[in-house]
């Protein structure tokens, strides 16, 4: 997994929230994420293709280079290399139906919104997109909704 972050407490958070087991939604499976960061647009799509990645999380607001146009480079470039598409949502508190219309023609799979709790989004819009590939994702699982 790729996560494109431009905030280093975020980026903290986010690495060692997805790298820790958790139970996964649909198949009760401990899921595991290892994590590369990114922390611009331009570096993102540098690492994405150097390597492998099943799932990329963009912020949206980077530097050198935004989210929106990192996606738009990273769905380019698999298409040049005829390589499968991977998962991108993007992470952003921009979700309005303008905003989610620009990601989405971007190629990004859904969104995830900013504030939530990060894995518990990220398997709910995963479980999303497998029921339905073709929908665009908003993932938005509050802390509130997901406390037991």
């Amino acid at each position: 997994m790729l996560l494109v972050e431009d905030v280093l407490v975020s980026q903290r958070i986010g690495k060692a929230a997805l790298s820790k087991a958790k139970p996964g939604y649909e198949t009760g499976k401990d899921l595991k994420y290892k994590v590369e960061v990114a922390a611009d647009g331009k570096k993102a799509v540098e690492l994405f293709e150097a390597g492998e990645f099943d799932i990329v999380l963009m912020d949206i607001n980077l530097p050198l280079m935004d989210g929106v146009d990192a996606a738009k480079a990273i769905r380019l470039w698999e298409e040049k290399s005829q390589r499968s598409k991977c998962l991108i949502f993007g992470l952003t508190g921009s979700l309005s139906n303008e905003d989610l219309d620009r990601y989405k023609s971007a190629g990004m799979n859904g969104c995830i919104a900013k504030g939530t709790v990060l894995v518990d989004a990220l398997h709910d819009a995963i479980a999303e997109h497998s029921k339905n590939p073709e929908q665009f994702v908003v993932s938005r699982v509050s802390q509130q909704s997901t406390a037991s």
